[in-house]
């Protein structure tokens, strides 16, 4: 079963976030930790979104996000994953395919409403 994938890579990055840190809450020994959690995310990278994760510039941010989603705040850790990985672009794009079909609707249904007026 692929747990990981999802259409929205926001959703994906928020499982793979939920996944860390519960392993870095389960696994006893701090110093040994985040290391191999951070592999762990990079290799679930390399599998969702077809690059690892190179977390190595940010440790200092990494440790901020994953304490918090270590206390039920997945976003910030959820958001540093996007933010690594090409899935930042698919949602850019997402976004703006759904903002594109939102103007689309809302012109159809002025163009609608002119033609009633007439």
């Amino acid at each position: 079963r692929d747990y990981f994938r999802s259409e929205d890579p926001m959703v994906t990055a928020r499982q793979m976030a939920s996944y860390n840190a519960a392993f870095n809450t389960i696994f006893p020994f701090e110093w040994g930790t985040e290391p191999i959690g951070r592999l762990l995310l990079s290799e679930q990278s390399q599998h969702c979104f077809g690059t690892r994760l190179n977390l190595e510039q940010d440790l200092k941010v990494y440790d901020t996000t994953l304490r918090k989603a270590m206390h039920g705040d997945l976003a910030p850790l959820a958001k540093q994953i996007i933010e690594h990985s090409p899935a930042r672009i698919e949602a850019q794009v997402n976004a703006i395919e759904k903002q594109m079909m939102e103007a689309e609707k809302d012109l159809l249904r002025l163009e609608k409403g002119m033609s009633h007026s007439f």
